[in-house]
């Protein structure tokens, strides 16, 4: 149903009626030659947020926790760990993006392209990192239990559990989770 004017409507009208619903707790109708919003029955507001189909670009290496931005503050906490430091790792070996972190043998994209003479290429799971995109290397150091690709594979939901004591990861998770994105695992593709 492109073109029906969905965006607009939402640009117009019901995003500055709840701005103005928040800060003067009255809904006033902004725009009036284009629309009213007035609500039926009580409505309550906590914050609003506005994510545009061009700001969350999609790439094989682009994944959830990228877009809620905690993949910073993770790996900040592994290269802390001891047996990290031990290692001589730094942030960078915790990011499949970096050639001290990522796969060898995938370039750190979970999987190999395999060419076939009739058709698209097929992916195949890289067999050196088992799809986890990290180099053997940065898989070894564990917090609370877990290496990173482990982390990656959980709900956010659960992260938001696991990273309950670290602030700037669990708040960004729970507005997430607040948007109704709980099954959604940190590692999932965008």
């Amino acid at each position: 149903d492109a073109g029906r004017g969905k965006g607009s409507f939402l640009e117009l009208c019901v995003w500055p009626a709840l701005e103005a619903y928040i800060e003067a707790e009255d809904i006033k109708p902004l725009n009036q030659t284009f629309c009213r919003v007035k609500p039926v029955g009580p409505m309550s507001v906590n914050s609003l947020h506005d994510v545009r189909p061009g700001s969350l670009i999609r790439t094989s290496r682009r994944t959830v926790a990228a877009a809620l931005d905690v993949l910073v503050p993770m790996r900040e906490i592994f290269a802390q760990l001891p047996q990290s430091q031990i290692m001589g790792l730094t942030p960078s070996h915790f990011s499949w993006n970096s050639k001290q972190g990522r796969c060898p043998s995938c370039e750190g994209r979970g999987y190999l392209e395999i060419e076939q003479r009739f058709g698209p290429p097929v992916e195949v799971s890289c067999e050196e990192c088992l799809g986890t995109k990290l180099s053997q290397r940065s898989l070894v150091p564990r917090f609370k239990g877990l290496n990173l690709a482990e982390i990656m594979n959980l709900t956010l939901e659960d992260a938001r559990s696991f990273f309950a004591h670290v602030r700037q990861i669990e708040s960004r998770l729970s507005s997430a989770i607040d948007f109704g994105l709980g099954y959604v695992t940190l590692g999932q593709g965008m």
